[in-house]
């Protein structure tokens, strides 16, 4: 048996940023002090896997989070005093750190062009906001119509704009974006309070729900992806006394709600858990509070 001393010393034992390169498993990128992976869990294209090296502490958000012995437990597929032994006699080379660019070959098909930026007017997109809760009036506040083409055609989707100038784009039976994907912050930057959602037509549906009075006293972030929410977690997250988190009622957003919990456990609190259920997010609520009506 281990006592909670010997526990608590194997989990910073070794720095999982050492141990993963002395595996061979280098960072893509490092940002807010944080270093982004492809997981080693798996296969992937786009990187998932955050190493926290300041808490020792990893987070795959398609998987699992945790620190150095449930990591080295993963991936050496050792149970627990195995595991515990590996670390206490480990010698972990001194191998530089160096970070490896996603090697992706150009694709021409995913080449697009666009066209023209204008206020959501196409009557087929109206009317899926529609279905989905959304009024024109909320809408064209926050979104736009892109239409471009690419190699099959020209298309419009609803666009919603990130920090990057990318587009993250909506139709029926369409989900994707446009140019660079990243966060889109908006609301009052200087608040004490933050709203953090997972996809746009969360926030559309808050804005729904409550007016947008409210982006004149709170700010809010919505990561457009799940893989952003470490960055959000170092680089905003810590200016702001109340964390109100608007993420998926799944496995996934469940996870990425309980890391966030950990690091500011007593400003968070998981909406999702107070009325979300059996929903899977804010927009599937909205949608069914409608239906009720």
């Amino acid at each position: 048996m281990y006592s909670n001393e010997q526990i608590a010393d194997a989990k910073v034992r070794l720095p999982i940023v050492q141990y993963l390169a002395d595996k061979g498993i280098m960072p893509v990128k490092q940002s807010g002090g944080q270093y982004l992976y492809f997981s080693p869990f798996r296969e992937e294209k786009t990187p998932s896997f955050w190493v926290e090296p300041n808490e020792n502490v990893w987070c795959d958000f398609a998987e699992d989070h945790g620190d150095l012995i449930r990591l080295v437990s993963r991936l050496e597929k050792k149970d627990f005093p195995a595991t515990m032994q590996f670390i206490f006699q480990a010698k972990i080379h001194e191998v530089e750190v160096t970070f490896q660019a996603p090697d992706l070959p150009s694709n021409p098909q995913r080449q697009h062009v666009i066209q023209r930026i204008t206020e959501v007017k196409d009557y087929r997109l109206l009317n899926y906001a529609k279905g989905r809760g959304i009024s024109t009036k909320v809408l064209n506040r926050f979104c736009r119509e892109i239409r471009y083409e690419t190699h099959k055609g020209t298309f419009s989707s609803i666009g919603f704009k990130s920090q990057s100038g990318g587009w993250e784009l909506r139709s029926s039976g369409f989900k994707g974006c446009l140019g660079k994907k990243d966060i889109t912050v908006l609301g009052k930057a200087d608040s004490t309070d933050i709203v953090v959602f997972e996809g746009f037509f969360d926030f559309l549906s808050y804005m729904e729900m409550f007016t947008d009075k409210h982006l004149d006293v709170t700010a809010y972030t919505v990561l457009n992806s799940l893989s952003f929410l470490p960055r959000v977690q170092a680089d905003i997250l810590p200016d702001y006394h109340n964390i109100a988190l608007y993420l998926d009622n799944d496995r996934e957003g469940q996870k990425a709600a309980e890391y966030i919990r950990q690091i500011f456990p007593n400003r968070v609190i998981d909406i999702s858990k107070e009325y979300l259920l059996p929903h899977k997010d804010l927009n599937e609520y909205l949608v069914a509070q409608n239906r009720a009506r």
